[in-house]
């Protein structure tokens, strides 16, 4: 990893275990036995201990050129419907407030031929190589987004920086072709506001990972 270095040899496990107080207080039979499934699951690590696992994917594409960028999004141009993974790292929680936007745009799909794919790429901050050529890219980044049919977790957050910050964004397009939040199912299984993080449902849902 370019910041963190080489990836240790060595696993530390967390498992999130909420509060029995909270659980109970729910009186809801699946979200007590999902808490019970995910207790017995940290103990069994606590007891068995986990081999190191590899978060790396060999169609893990991150790239600072915008031709490449450029050719990838295409394929999600050309065939529109696809279920698009989503995410932006941004460096603030204020869409259109000076000095916040969005330094990090990631997209996972899976193609026409049934092959996983992904192509992340910087955005807008100072030392950004790609800086220059947002005002290239803003059409094929967006193109890309109408066509798909958007998956990811807080997708609103995600929808307001791009219209925040990607030139010519149509909101209304935007928000057309999200129509999936994995939000909404971890606000299914706690019932509760607040704090909805995706290792809520990461271990049901991406084991592999």
């Amino acid at each position: 990893h370019p910041i963190f270095g080489p990836i240790p040899d060595v696993r530390i496990p967390m498992v999130p275990i909420q509060s029995p107080r909270i659980v109970y207080a729910t009186q809801n039979p699946r979200v007590i036995t999902r808490w019970k499934s995910h207790l017995k699951t940290a103990l069994t690590l606590a007891r068995d201990g986990a081999k190191p696992t590899s978060y790396d994917r060999s169609w893990f594409k991150i790239t600072e050129d915008p031709g490449e960028i450029e050719r990838s999004l295409q394929d999600l141009i050309d065939n529109p419907g696809t279920l698009l993974c989503f995410d932006t790292e941004t460096t603030g929680l204020k869409p259109w407030a000076e000095g916040q936007g969005v330094v990090f745009m990631m997209f996972r799909w899976t193609n026409k031929a049934g092959k996983p794919k992904s192509i992340g790429f910087p955005w807008d901050f100072a030392t950004s190589s790609i800086k220059p050529f947002i005002d290239r890219l803003s059409p094929t980044v967006l193109k890309a987004l109408y066509s798909s049919k958007i998956v990811g977790h807080n997708t609103t957050f995600d929808i307001m920086f791009v219209a925040a910050n990607v030139p010519g964004c149509d909101l209304d397009k935007l928000c057309n072709a999200a129509p999936y939040d994995t939000w909404h199912m971890a606000y299914t299984m706690r019932q509760q506001t607040g704090s909805l993080g995706l290792e809520l449902i990461a271990y049901d849902w991406a084991k592999d990972m």
